[in-house]
């Protein structure tokens, strides 16, 4: 009887062992699933840790906002009473503003501790606002669209790659905005390459304009790039050389020391002025492999004004056009000349050597060109340069298109 009783306290005893394990695995899984919910809470990504960041974040941020907008609207009442005063004078007076940089663009970029900030240069708002330092920007040009081969600065190339790296990205904000101009100030696109926060191909020679919030604008050079010539589709090495000395070109990129186009009148198609009119200069010009030496006329970015027509320095394709086709070809500002502007196009260059013998060896001219001035129903004019007149022409002949502007 005493075995029975003690074999059934041993089973009750390595029952109640058995009952006594689970109960503490369970305890201990419920305990971890509740230390793991905890955790979460306190430091997932909505945790409770990031979420106190997040805000004592947010909160310095609208404490430098109202900071800066106290600036602005104190700054607007001083200029009330003295309408000279720029704004970036005023902030840097400031003690609580550690920096200002003019961006050129309109804005500027104000340091408040170790928060960027841009703000309107008139000072009426606040445009953007990111924790961080300063990004820092690099640029290299590149042969190819890869952004594998740095371009030698003694060689050529058809095309020209402008690759920008940034460092130092914000903490609160994506990568600063980057904004790339060519020589005529046109945006250019950006394509997405490796490596590269912005990657862009460059067709013109002269200087690009390189701007990312935050940081000053930047100037980029190109002089060693066989690009496409204003007002064609063909590239500088196919132009063919304008062997007359003593012409007058025009630098429309803001390079004197290379022409793009060649003046051939005033802006009221008369002849060309020898005193140049406000925003304007003309310099000596040594010319280069498209042009002979004679004078260039510049004029300042500032100036809008039109006040000279320019002809290309090469026509606008191989090709040639039926009259009536070619009236419509255009380049962005570059059309097919009228007939008063062929007409005063062949006057001027008249003045300045040209003959029905040499307009081809010495002006790099063809025969004869495309007109956009209809004479009658199914007639165009046409500009002769091998007569040395305007005559006309059935709108289904073929003829060179070369193609004018003003600047």
């Amino acid at each position: 009887m005493d075995n029975l009783n003690q074999r059934k306290k041993r089973l009750y005893t390595s029952s109640e062992y058995a009952i006594t394990l689970i109960a503490l695995i369970v305890t201990i899984i419920v305990l971890l699933v509740l230390a793991g919910i905890t955790i979460n809470l306190a430091v997932g990504n909505q945790g409770i840790f990031n979420k106190a960041k997040a805000g004592a974040r947010a909160y310095k941020t609208e404490e430098v906002k109202e900071k800066l907008n106290l600036y602005l609207a104190d700054y607007q009442a001083e200029k009330a009473q003295n309408k000279d005063l720029k704004l970036i004078d005023y902030l840097q007076k400031q003690n609580e503003i550690d920096d200002v940089t003019d961006n050129e663009d309109g804005t500027l970029t104000v340091i408040v501790g170790d928060y960027i900030t841009t703000v309107k240069d008139d000072g009426t708002g606040i445009e953007s606002i990111y924790k961080g330092v300063a990004p820092k920007v690099e640029y290299a040009l590149y042969s190819d669209a890869e952004g594998k081969n740095i371009v030698n600065s003694s060689t050529m190339y058809d095309n020209i790659y402008i690759g920008v790296k940034i460092t130092n990205a914000s903490e609160l904000s994506a990568t600063p905005k980057i904004v790339l101009t060519d020589p005529s100030e046109s945006e250019v696109s950006s394509t997405n390459v490796a490596e590269f926060n912005g990657y862009f191909e460059a067709t013109k020679k002269g200087t690009y304009s390189l701007k990312v919030s935050g940081v000053k604008k930047q100037l980029i050079k190109i002089s060693n790039i066989n690009g496409v010539l204003p007002g064609t589709t063909l590239r500088e090495s196919q132009a063919k050389k304008i062997n007359q000395e003593g012409l007058i070109y025009a630098d429309l990129d803001g390079d004197p020391t290379t022409a793009e186009a060649l003046v051939v009148a005033s802006g009221n198609l008369e002849s060309i002025p020898t005193s140049m009119p406000t925003g304007y200069e003309i310099k000596d010009y040594v010319g280069e492999g498209k042009t002979s030496k004679g004078k260039i006329i510049t004029k300042s970015s500032t100036t809008n004004g039109n006040q000279f027509y320019v002809l290309s320095l090469v026509n606008y394709d191989t090709s040639t056009y039926a009259l009536y086709k070619a009236r419509d070809i255009k380049i962005e500002n570059w059309s097919v000349p009228s007939k008063d502007e062929w007409n005063a196009f062949m006057t001027n260059l008249k003045n300045q050597g040209l003959t029905t013998t040499n307009y081809n060896s010495s002006f790099g001219l063809d025969d004869i060109y495309c007109c956009s001035s209809k004479y009658s129903i199914d007639y165009y004019w046409r500009a002769n340069f091998s007569s040395g007149i305007m005559d006309t022409q059935y709108d289904q002949y073929n003829y060179s298109v070369r193609l004018c502007t003003t600047f």
